[in-house]
């Protein structure tokens, strides 16, 4: 409804919505389960504005030519790292971020041992949960220290099953699927590209993710092939390896991205860039494509015009 303002959308779930709607049941399974995986929790913790913002930027999207990065998206870190050379630094975890009037401090550990390094100022790129970790001084108070608090993590299963064949094609299928099962979402990540090797893309969330999640990697691969061989039976053969990430257990952060609940995008959106003191903030979730590697770039692009703009 148009007339709806943005803290009454707020006060909404998805799920809200959805059953306003009056969908036949299979509809409505498969909107949930589209939802659920889409943003790694079920439509009922979900705002309905930051839903009603996403299709409004999706639909500009679909309008505009997007690519692909040749080799993989890995390709665009590594490219940073190799021009950035020994200023990179891995496996340092960073312990504490102090500051004063002239000065960002970063105590961190390194090889065993902690080491500090002094800025005039930083960024912090990193998820809320991975943030709520890290000893700041001055702590952080009022809004934003309850966004970065409070700010939940989807939690995804991912699976990257790469085949010697698009064996769905004997169906006449494109590889795009929806269940009610262990595997929610299924498709083909390599679309389009020439030779008869595919990589599937499944998705699963919410409380699938977590039965998965709580399985060895034996017996997570296993439960993804079975749920596969009910879809396409005999495919087991055409797959040649099978990888399973677990985002609750594999990332610090202990999930795969942000979403906003229900009353929680005009709580909080506004305060998540906002730099504290003299850091900046970057991450998916500052960002208006939230829960992107779109967003990631963007915000970690405006955090380093703020901080040249403050260096002028």
């Amino acid at each position: 409804r148009p007339w709806e303002s943005a803290p009454d959308l707020d006060a909404q779930s998805v799920g809200d919505w959805l059953d306003g709607l009056g969908l036949r049941r299979a509809t409505r399974v498969h909107q949930r389960i589209w939802r659920s995986v889409d943003y790694g929790a079920p439509p009922e913790r979900l705002s309905l504005l930051q839903y009603a913002r996403d299709e409004r930027l999706w639909k500009q999207a679909v309008e505009r030519p997007s690519g692909r990065v040749n080799g993989g998206m890995d390709q665009l870190p590594r490219k940073m790292a190799a021009e950035l050379g020994e200023r990179v630094w891995l496996s340092s975890p960073v312990q504490a971020i102090s500051q004063d009037a002239g000065s960002v401090r970063v105590r961190f550990q390194r090889a065993g041992s902690f080491g500090t390094l002094r800025a005039a100022l930083g960024v912090v790129a990193i998820p809320p949960p991975a943030l709520r970790r890290i000893v700041l001084d001055p702590s952080l108070q009022g809004p934003q220290g309850a966004a970065i608090q409070r700010l939940p993590m989807g939690r995804i299963v991912k699976v990257m099953v790469q085949v010697r064949r698009r064996f769905w094609e004997d169906l006449g299928l494109s590889g795009r699927a929806f269940t009610d099962g262990l595997i929610q979402a299924m498709y083909e990540t390599t679309a389009g590209l020439p030779g008869p090797r595919a990589i599937l893309t499944v998705y699963t969330a919410d409380h699938a993710a977590d039965t998965l999640s709580g399985m060895a990697e034996d017996a997570r691969r296993a439960a993804v092939l079975d749920t596969l061989e009910q879809l396409y039976p005999g495919c087991s053969r055409d797959v040649e390896r099978l990888v399973t990430v677990a985002w609750d257990r594999a990332s610090p952060s202990g999930g795969a991205y942000t979403h906003f609940q229900p009353t929680e995008m005009t709580r909080f959106g506004p305060w998540l860039a906002e730099p504290l003191g003299r850091l900046h903030v970057a991450g998916e979730h500052t960002d208006q494509w939230q829960a992107t590697m779109n967003g990631a770039l963007a915000s970690g692009i405006r955090a380093a015009g703020e901080i040249l703009g403050r260096l002028d």
